[in-house]
């Protein structure tokens, strides 16, 4: 789920790409940070394997 909310290269997209309010923005931001610590996410994710799925392409 947290891929959905990073770019290819693995840094976090800002609010105005993801359309969430605020708070829970700095929430996505923690769990990203959690989830990098506990390396269940790579800090730069290029690899195939690491991709994101193009979920906010389709609304845009």
């Amino acid at each position: 789920l947290l891929y959905r909310f990073l770019t290819d290269g693995g840094k976090i997209m800002p609010r105005r790409k993801t359309f969430v309010c605020a708070k829970k923005q700095r929430e996505l931001a923690r769990c990203v940070k959690r989830a990098r610590q506990m390396n269940l996410i790579p800090y730069m994710g290029k690899l195939p394997q690491f991709r994101r799925p193009d979920f906010f392409a389709e609304n845009a």
